[in-house]
């Protein structure tokens, strides 16, 4: 829908992402120990806990709500992008009402957009598609671990859809998360990756 973000085919305006987000790396290891884990608080998500765009939070790695107020930097909010920076790139997805107030773990990063909305859920999209992974795998550093740091991300480039694209997008990620409903509870993953795919190219 979209078309390649590099070659940029629909000639839109292209932003670096440190223009139109704030960029925000997750606790250093000295604002964060080991002993001040806990279960039953605050979740903390790092990137284990990023699964198929989905969060799944760990109850044993949690934070107490003095250790939350003082980490105030990291909470997460409705549209935030959350995207781990080691390991796998493009991991990554937005927060929720569910998520909301979270925090982001130490090896993690998250990405505010100017806007939010659609447009957090195209961030999302863009970064966790197949051109922008391997851009951040050739950036990021680390000889046996890639590791991304806040200049790499920033300096993502963004080509910004119209917003009547963007309304477009969003009514497609409405039906197609309806077909989701539908097809998960038939426990039939490809059959739902086959028609997303439909829908995105106007098929559906």
């Amino acid at each position: 829908m979209f078309g390649d973000p590099v070659t940029n085919p629909k000639g839109w305006e292209v932003e670096k992402l440190g223009d139109i987000a704030k960029i925000q790396i997750g606790p250093f290891g000295t604002q964060l120990h080991k002993e001040d884990y806990i279960e039953g608080g605050v979740p903390l998500i790092n990137p284990t806990h990023i699964v198929g765009n989905e969060i799944r939070p760990d109850n044993n790695l949690t934070i107490s709500k003095d250790k939350y107020l003082e980490l105030s930097e990291y909470h997460l909010k409705v549209g935030d992008i959350v995207m781990g920076r080691r390991g796998e790139m493009g991991r990554c997805t937005v927060i929720t009402e569910n998520e909301n107030g979270w925090v982001c773990g130490t090896g993690s990063l998250y990405i505010r957009p100017n806007k939010t909305g659609v447009f957090s859920d195209y961030i999302n999209r863009l970064i966790s598609g197949s051109t922008i992974k391997a851009w951040l795998e050739s950036e990021s550093q680390g000889a046996t671990l890639p590791n991304l740091n806040k200049k790499i991300v920033s300096n993502i480039k963004v080509p910004v859809p119209s917003d009547d694209t963007l309304e477009r997008f969003s009514e497609i990620i409405i039906k197609i998360e309806r077909i989701r409903d539908v097809i998960t509870s038939c426990s039939n993953e490809p059959l739902f990756q086959s028609v997303s795919q439909r829908a995105f190219r106007g098929k559906l």
